[in-house]
Parts: C-alpha cells; sequence; structure tokens
C-alpha cells in the first residue's frame, strides 16, 4: 500500500466534511480551501489540473482570484486523491454521517486524553480549525495498534455507534500487508533496561559542592535567571547534609520562599553518591511530587553535571505512588467485556483504551480526571483490589512502577503510602536509610486516616456487588469449573451458589438495619446535631447497645458463611491455577474474600472489642440518615517513633509550618520525633514592604448573631478597594453558604464575581478562574487553606474570617483533647497557630508580589491569646480601620 493509498481513508473523512453532500453555493469556496491545504494528485502521484478537478466535481473556476489562490497553493505538503473521492460518492455520504454521529468534540477527547485546550464551538465553524482537528484525529487513530482498534470496536459496538464503522476500516487497512509488519504493530510487551548507575567511588566535598551551588556564580546561577544567594537555603542544605552524614535527626521550619526543596535534595543525592544509601522523599500534595520531579530533581541533576560528576554516578530517582493511582491493564479487559455500557461510560472507556496504549506509567494523573463518573469507573480498572496477578502476558505499571523505585536511589512517594508501608510491615516500599518528610505538618492527620478504619454501607455493597452480580467473580469461577468438574462437585458447585443466594438478602437487611440505626438515642452520647457526629464512648456501650451487638453478630456470621463458600470455590480452583485465566480468577476470589476478613476484622474492633488507645464514632449522612462507623487512634506519637522513625538512620521533618510560639515542642511531641537539632528559616521577602494587615476597630464576636453581616460588608468594601484578586477563608461550610447567598448578587451588580467552594466548583477550579478572571471574589474552606499558589497580581486580598480553632465536637479533638491539663492553651491553639501560618501564607508567593491581609476575628485583638497568633506571622505593618475607609486604604496600598 502506498502512502497515497493509505492516506485515502483520511481524505475521505476530510472531505466529506470540507464539501457536504449537495455541495451547495459555497462548494467553490470549500474546494478552494481544500486544494489550498492539500496537494492534489491522483493514485499514480500525478498532479491534477484545477480544471479536471472542476469537472469532476462540476464546479466553475470563472473567478480569476480563485485560480491565482489555487495556483499559489497547489505545492503543499500533504498528498490527498481527490480523485478516488469523485469517484465514491456513497463512501463519502457515509463518512459525513459517521463524523457527524461521533461529533469531532467527542473523537478529540477519546483519542487526546491529556488535551487541555479543547475547541470551542466558534473553531468547530472555522473550515481552517475543523480540517486541522480532523486531519490530526486521523493521523492518531491510523497510528493505534491493531490490539487497540480491536478493543475500541467492541466497546463502540455496545452502543452501535458510527464510530464502530470508522474503526472496522481502519482494522482493514491494518490487516494488509503494510499495516500488519512488524514496522506497524509494536509488542505489548516491556522490559526493563539494566539502567543501574556505575557505583565506583568517587572522591569529593560534599560541603564544599553545596557553596559551590548556593555562591552567587555557583552552579545554580547558571540555570536560575536573576538568582540571588539565600543564606537560609545554604544553612539549611549544609544542615541536613550533615544529619545524613551523621544519622541525625532534624526539624526544620523553612519559610516560604526558602528554597527547600533544592536545599534538601542537593545533600540527598550527594549522600547517596558516596554512601550508596538509599533516600525517601515523602510529600503531602501531589502538586508538590510534580514539582520535584518536573522542574527540581532535573535543577539539582544540573547542577550535580556542572559540578564535574559523571552522569554514570548519579543515582537513579523515580516516584512511587499507592496502587490505586495505576491503571490495571488486566481489570481494563474486563470492564471492555462488561454488558451492559452506557453511552457516557463508552466513550470515557474509549479515552482511557487509548491513553492505555501510548502511557509509560499508567499513572491516572495523565488523564486528569474531574467528575464522580470518571472517578468511579477508574475505581473498577485500578490496581487497587486487583489482586495477585501473575499473567505475564500484558504490562503491568504498577510492577514496572515499584521495579524502578527498586533501582533508585532517591524515590518521591506521598504521606499515604509511606504510612501504608507501617501497615504492610515494610513491603509496600523498597528498603531505605534515610527519610526526608516535607510538608511535615500533615503527618500527624495522614498517620491518623492511614492507621484508623472506616466501614461504610458503600463499602459493604460493592463487595456484595462483586459477590453476587451476574458478570462476578463468583459467576465467572462457576462457568470455569463446571464443564471440567465430576458430579458429585457439581452438586457442590449448586449448594455454594445456592448459600451465597440465601445469605445476601438477610446480610443486606442486617446492614442496613446497623447503618440506620439511631445512636442518638443514647443519653450523654456528646451527639452534635448540625455536624451529625457521634462519639461512642463507654457509657453509650452500656445504653441501647444489646440490639447493635445483636445485629451486627448476624453481620459477622453471614459473612463468614460467605467467606467459607469463597474459599471452598477457591480450593477446587486450586489444583489448575497453571492456567493464567484460572489463576487471575483465583486471585480475584481470594482479594474478594480478604475484603470480607478485613471489614468483619474492624467490625468486630469496633462493635465487640475497642481499644483503649483509639477513639470511635459515628457520621450520619444528612442526605439520606445512614451512618458510617470510624476508628482512629487518639495519640500516634508512639507508632510513628517505633515503627518509622527509629528503624531509620536520619530522619528530616520541614515544612513552612512548623513552630508554634517560637517553639518546636508540640510538633515535637504531636510526632514522636526526638531530635535537638532544631532549625528555624525565615522567609526572606520582605513583608513589611509587601504585606498590610488591617483589623477592623469594631466587629462582633464571631459566636454572635451579628458577626456575619459585619463580615459581609467588610469583605465587600475590601473587594472594591482590590478590585476582587481576593480569597476568603472560612472554618465552615455553612458561613461560606451564608456569606455567598449576601455577597453574590450585591458584588456582582459592581463586576465582581463571587465564587464559593463546593458551590461553584472545586478548589482547583476556582483557582483556574481566579487567575484568568482577577475581578473575582473566592469562598474556601478547609483545603484552601493551603497548597494554593497564586503570584503576582492574581490574589492582592486575603481575608481570615475566624480563627481556624478545631471544631470542639469532633470525636478526635475531643479524644486528644482529654490528653492535656490545658487542652486549650497546650492543644488547642498550637494547632490553630500551625494553621493560621498556612493560610497566611496564601498572599505572598514570590519577592515581587503585595497584599493586603484583612483579619475579621476580634479575638486576636482582644483575648491574651490573640498576640501569639499575630507573632507567629513574619513582621508586617498594621492598621486598624472604620468600615467607611478600607475601600481607599486598600486602594492606597496596593498602588
Amino acid at each position: 500500500m502506498t502512502q497515497i493509498d493509505s492516506l485515502t481513508r483520511l481524505s475521505e473523512i476530510v472531505f466529506s466534511i470540507i464539501v457536504p453532500s449537495g455541495m451547495g453555493e459555497k462548494a467553490d469556496q470549500k474546494l478552494e480551501f481544500t486544494i489550498h491545504k492539500f496537494r492534489i494528485v491522483n493514485s499514480d502521484s500525478h498532479l491534477i489540473s484545477k480544471e479536471d478537478v472542476a469537472a469532476r466535481l462540476d464546479l466553475s473556476f470563472e473567478s480569476n482570484n480563485l485560480k491565482s489562490k489555487i495556483h499559489k497553493h497547489c505545492e503543499n505538503t500533504i498528498h490527498i486523491s481527490l480523485l478516488k473521492l469523485v469517484e465514491y460518492p456513497d463512501t463519502i455520504k457515509k463518512n459525513i454521517e459517521d463524523i457527524q454521529s461521533i461529533g469531532l468534540q467527542s473523537l478529540i477527547e477519546i483519542l487526546n486524553p491529556n488535551y487541555i485546550d479543547f475547541p470551542t464551538k466558534k473553531d468547530f465553524q472555522n473550515i481552517d480549525k475543523t480540517l486541522e482537528h480532523i486531519t490530526s484525529l486521523m493521523e492518531s487513530l491510523m497510528k493505534l495498534s491493531f490490539e487497540t482498534l480491536t478493543d475500541m470496536i467492541i466497546i463502540s459496538g455496545k452502543q452501535k455507534s458510527s464510530f464502530e464503522k470508522l474503526l472496522k476500516t481502519l482494522i482493514i487497512e491494518k490487516e494488509s500487508e503494510a499495516f500488519n509488519s512488524h514496522q506497524f504493530i509494536a509488542s505489548e510487551m516491556y522490559s526493563f533496561e539494566d539502567d543501574t548507575y556505575d557505583l565506583q567511588s568517587i572522591e569529593f566535598n560534599a560541603e564544599n559542592l553545596i557553596l559551590e551551588t548556593f555562591n552567587p556564580e555557583g552552579h545554580l546561577s547558571k540555570y536560575i535567571s536573576d538568582y540571588e544567594v539565600r543564606e537560609d537555603q545554604i544553612n539549611m542544605s549544609r544542615n541536613i547534609l550533615n544529619s545524613l552524614e551523621n544519622s541525625n535527626n532534624s526539624i526544620i521550619e523553612a519559610g516560604t520562599g526558602t528554597g527547600k526543596s533544592i536545599a534538601y535534595l542537593l545533600p540527598a543525592f550527594l549522600n547517596s553518591i558516596k554512601n550508596d544509601i538509599t533516600t525517601i522523599i515523602s510529600t503531602n500534595t501531589i502538586n508538590l511530587q510534580e514539582q520535584l520531579l518536573k522542574d527540581d530533581i532535573p535543577l539539582t541533576l544540573n547542577c550535580l553535571k556542572a559540578a564535574g560528576i559523571e552522569n554514570s554516578l548519579i543515582p537513579n530517582f523515580s516516584i512511587l505512588k499507592g496502587k490505586s493511582n495505576y491503571l490495571c491493564m488486566r481489570r481494563l479487559q474486563t470492564m471492555i467485556k462488561k454488558e451492559p455500557i452506557s453511552e457516557e461510560e463508552s466513550l470515557l472507556l474509549l479515552k482511557i483504551v487509548v491513553w492505555a496504549s501510548q502511557t509509560e506509567t499508567g499513572d491516572k494523573s495523565e488523564l486528569n480526571f474531574k467528575t464522580k463518573e470518571e472517578r468511579f469507573m477508574w475505581d473498577q480498572i485500578s490496581e487497587e483490589s486487583s489482586g495477585l496477578c501473575r499473567t505475564p502476558d500484558r504490562k503491568c505499571f504498577f510492577k514496572k512502577a515499584k521495579e524502578t523505585a527498586n533501582k533508585s536511589k532517591l524515590i518521591i512517594t506521598n504521606h499515604s503510602l509511606l504510612l501504608a508501608d507501617i501497615n504492610s510491615e515494610g513491603s509496600t516500599l523498597p528498603v531505605y536509610e534515610n527519610l526526608i518528610i516535607d510538608e511535615a505538618h500533615h503527618l500527624e492527620d495522614q498517620a491518623t486516616k492511614s492507621l484508623g478504619f472506616e466501614i461504610t454501607s458503600y463499602s459493604i455493597n460493592e463487595i456484595l456487588e462483586k459477590t453476587e452480580n451476574p458478570d462476578s467473580v463468583i459467576q465467572d469461577c462457576i462457568k470455569i469449573l463446571r464443564p471440567i468438574s465430576k458430579d458429585r462437585d457439581l452438586e457442590s458447585l449448586d449448594a455454594y451458589l445456592n448459600e451465597i443466594k440465601t445469605t445476601i438478602p438477610n446480610l443486606k437487611e442486617n446492614c442496613n438495619n446497623l447503618f440506620n440505626f439511631d445512636f442518638s438515642k443514647s443519653e450523654n452520647n456528646n451527639f452534635n446535631e448540625s455536624s451529625r457526629l457521634i462519639r461512642i464512648t463507654e457509657m453509650i456501650r452500656t445504653q441501647n447497645w444489646d440490639s447493635v451487638e445483636e445485629t451486627s453478630e448476624n453481620i459477622l456470621l453471614e459473612f463468614n458463611t460467605i467467606t467459607n463458600v469463597l474459599s471452598s470455590i477457591s480450593r477446587m480452583l486450586e489444583s489448575k491455577t497453571n492456567q493464567s485465566v484460572i489463576l487471575n480468577l483465583y486471585n480475584d476470589l481470594n482479594t474478594l474474600k480478604s475484603d470480607y476478613y478485613k471489614i468483619a476484622d474492624n467490625l468486630n474492633e469496633f462493635i465487640f472489642e475497642p481499644a483503649s488507645d483509639s477513639v470511635y464514632w459515628v457520621e450520619k449522612n444528612q442526605k439520606n440518615s445512614t451512618s458510617s462507623l470510624f476508628m482512629a487512634p487518639i495519640e500516634i506519637d508512639e507508632i510513628l517513633n517505633i515503627n518509622l522513625f527509629s528503624s531509620k538512620n536520619a530522619v528530616i521533618l520541614t515544612s513552612a509550618t512548623l513552630t508554634t510560639d517560637e517553639s518546636f515542642d508540640h510538633i515535637k511531641s504531636r510526632l514522636g520525633l526526638n531530635t535537638n537539632d532544631l532549625y528555624t528559616y525565615k522567609s526572606p521577602f520582605k513583608y513589611k514592604d509587601a504585606a498590610l494587615m488591617l483589623t477592623p476597630e469594631y466587629i462582633p464576636d464571631p459566636r454572635d448573631e451579628q458577626y456575619l453581616d459585619h463580615v459581609c460588608q467588610s469583605i465587600e468594601m475590601a473587594c472594591l478597594g482590590s478590585a476582587g484578586r481576593a480569597l476568603a477563608l472560612f472554618t465552615s461550610y455553612s458561613s461560606i453558604r451564608s456569606v455567598y447567598e449576601k455577597l453574590q448578587n450585591s458584588l456582582k451588580d459592581k463586576n465582581i464575581n463571587v465564587l464559593a467552594q463546593g458551590f461553584s466548583g472545586n478548589p482547583q477550579q476556582l483557582v483556574n478562574y481566579l487567575r484568568k478572571n482577577p475581578k473575582t471574589l473566592i469562598l474556601g474552606t478547609a483545603s484552601m487553606w493551603e497548597g494554593i499558589d497564586l503570584r503576582g497580581d492574581s490574589l492582592q486580598l486575603l481575608i481570615i474570617t475566624r480563627l481556624p480553632f478545631g471544631v470542639p465536637t469532633d470525636p478526635i479533638y475531643q479524644a486528644r483533647s482529654e490528653k492535656y491539663d490545658n487542652p486549650f492553651v497546650e492543644f488547642a491553639i498550637p494547632n490553630a497557630i500551625l494553621k493560621f501560618k498556612q493560610g497566611f501564607g496564601r498572599l505572598i508567593r514570590s519577592d515581587k508580589d503585595k497584599g493586603i491581609f484583612l483579619m475579621l476575628d476580634n479575638r486576636i485583638k482582644t483575648k491574651r491569646y490573640g498576640s501569639v497568633f499575630i507573632d507567629s506571622l513574619p513582621e508586617m505593618s498594621q492598621e486598624d480601620y472604620r468600615l467607611s475607609e478600607i475601600s481607599t486604604k486598600i486602594k492606597e496600598w496596593l498602588i
């Protein structure tokens, strides 16, 4: 097949869009455009005259202008056979219907899963843009492997869509001699190259190399424009090197702009080179992981090379995430074969199949999923709950990531996986000696979550669906076993199915009773009507608890019945696991059984055997009134010290917010890291010139009924002064709702948009909107107190409406407060200060930023502890304001 012939299908699609059937008045214009874009040839690669084309299409070339344009553009590069198109008008007509039915937007989403700048309706009205997109899409389709196209046909065939016809045509071309060659069909297998680095010894002075890197004319200055030396960055890097080389633990607070990432990456690499040491760097957010991987590590490596360290001596690095982040190819194939499937699922699955054929990592972050439907499908095809897959004929992204990590000397991971390594007794992460924890102020919360559990009606319904559905693993096992089983075994299979069939309805009824039990009826139960949180105390367990125990006992018995059936079927499969299909079913069956065991163990602990060092509570869903059961460890310091810190050569904790009242005592006691190597490096930004703190002369106490009205007035007047560019931080969604309802219309009349977290979109969507539309006020809570990086004039007004104290009715907060003699001073205030500092950190993100910090909680001035909050911030200008003058003050400061 020649290049001309292989592009025939593309030409048919392109021409069917450009010259629709009927070819009305504008046909000559569209033909002009076609010739403008393509060189016109016949199947023998001879140039076709414009007159020949005109005759075949029955078009007129009377216009001299048209003739000159055609002549001018006839020599363009892409070949297309218009002659063949004219000879097959039926094919053209069919393809018009195909493309119109599929839709260009859908095709772009399917074939370019990472496409960011999606075309608009206006783009599709532009014939140049339309052809450009179609050309690109068809070229992408033609590059797909035979296997991928086959999967896509199976998916689209379930909807009887026009896409199926299009794909089948391409399959025919793929099956031809040219496309069947090894040149076009690449193997789906993968192999790991031997990329271990040279371990030959190298002599260098690591501390001198750090100084050479950070000096004014040093290695770093070659890669950063307008580079400025930061003494604190140099000192931080030297102290980390000292800790790594001498096996010491250290805690380091480094303010925004210190450059802490490079400060710990450089000594980590140098220590690995010199001592063949493996270091894990753990972060809380994906954003920081991506920054390290794409920006900071390459920059560090450039500095090492500039210092004369050869490539062969530089250690490998990698990123390792939890199993839920990786695609499982076997589960994807199961989903492809699933019946029935909706049109939305079909389009999403087509997108994933195309991406799966192109990705090297299988990491879901490449897909940028946003909707619940997308995340739900991902849960069904991710490596999480995939079992022990040993099928050798498909690539395994998680296995590849783990093997890459095993060969690396510097591994980027997250707090969740770091803590999962504790639960798995060290089988989750590769063996490592040194640990650097960035965003360390999150470690306690992540440990609390990872070392606890939750039991929800959703989690139980999920494993019941895997048990009883027609396409469940049990049904698949039965289908495999029936043809190869003896009569006695067939009777056993029928008995197993019958046992499942009779047990599940009873199990569902008991679970429904448990999750709908009204725990709030118990006396003295600390029930909070607004939060729907009920802490399960010893007092509650002595009142009205018999019915809960009886229901739970029944659930555990029914779980036991199902796991016995699963074990019996598993034993029948065991002798036949030499076949890959049966081996995978066997592994899936045992994974399902493990899921039952895990829930049963957690339920038994919650109801019958609560631990004295844990807190238990029930949370009611306000929409459907069903309950979820939770457990968390009350203290995590001893757990972290014994199972994590004490087993490492050196542990470094770092963050921009670790001290309270200029002391590390709080974070040391909460996390359990014993060290006297404590360092504080302040932000290099000149806050006296960059930030102005404003507090109202009068505002009611936050507990006053008039408080929110005053908050709304202050926010509105402040936003007029800053022309938007504002972020207001709250401590509850109910406050956001009230302020949003009051300000939305009043500020809109003044050309300022008001967006609220949870109402107008997720945090990332809101931040992106603010970047593009500065005349905007964002109302945020929870996650928006940190992790937002708005540099320049995108954010010039930061408002904190209330000091961020913990919620007194929160069960974890209650249980931990009870451990202190003076819980407010020793626990509540230090925690609130750390969050307060994080919130303030959103305002000034670079040395060129300038902004206003508006504090709307009068307790910062009226309470004795208020000064501790103010002292925790960088030194800046401070003023009181009257409501009537706030707009003018802000305007004048920002000029």
